[in-house]
């Protein structure tokens, strides 16, 4: 599945990259258009390197990956490829680490931080926004989404970690139940803890705290 969905993306990428130098040459500047289209490729083919490290999460031989990530970036870098892919939703952020402190989290860390912003504008209405904060207190790193959900659910937070799991919200939308699964799976390989809080007015509350790798 990898090799097939690849294949065609090289395809568009090769073309892109064409036009691109051809406007290049030409002392053209850069169609906006031919930008997106990159960037909506290497955000496919990052979407495919997800999807792959779910399916060795599913596998109880495969330890996970210790490579380290730069957490402020990470963070950035993630919310600003969402927005590609929801560009009428708002996502604000709020960033509580330093600049010159070394934050690095153990990897997969993306995967879920995309996996909470996916569910967070999955399940809220269009009007709403998702809110994204990020800071490192005392070697931990507490990410925390949040979202208003479409409706209520009745289903006790901890059930939905489980496998194959939806929430009564989720009813009518694509998915398999194993986002919020995946995400606890890695947060708790790399000695962490993640929490689901239901609050009035119909707000979810996802934190995540995650030791810092040595």
């Amino acid at each position: 599945m990898s090799h097939d969905y690849r294949a065609p993306l090289a395809v568009i990428k090769g073309n892109v990259d064409l036009i691109s130098r051809v406007e290049r040459e030409e002392g053209r500047s850069e169609d906006p258009s031919v930008i997106k289209i990159q960037r909506a490729v290497k955000r496919l083919n990052e979407l495919m390197d997800v999807s792959l490290a779910k399916s060795r999460l599913l596998r109880d031989d495969d330890p996970g990956h210790a490579t380290e990530l730069e957490v402020r970036q990470l963070v950035q870098e993630q919310v600003a490829a969402v927005r590609l892919l929801w560009p009428d939703r708002t996502i604000d952020i709020e960033m509580g680490v330093n600049h010159d402190e070394p934050s690095p989290v153990a990897g997969l860390f993306d995967i879920v931080l995309y996996n909470l912003l996916d569910n967070a504008l999955k399940y809220s209405p269009q009007d709403t926004s998702v809110t994204v904060s990020c800071a490192v207190r005392d070697r931990v790193v507490a990410l925390c989404v949040s979202n208003v959900t479409l409706s209520d659910f009745h289903e006790q937070s901890e059930r939905l970690f489980e496998q194959f799991i939806r929430g009564g919200n989720a009813v009518g939308s694509a998915g398999a139940g194993l986002g919020l699964w995946v995400v606890q799976q890695i947060v708790e390989r790399h000695g962490g803890q993640v929490f689901l809080k239901r609050l009035k007015n119909r707000k979810v509350i996802v934190d995540v705290l995650l030791p810092l790798s040595s």
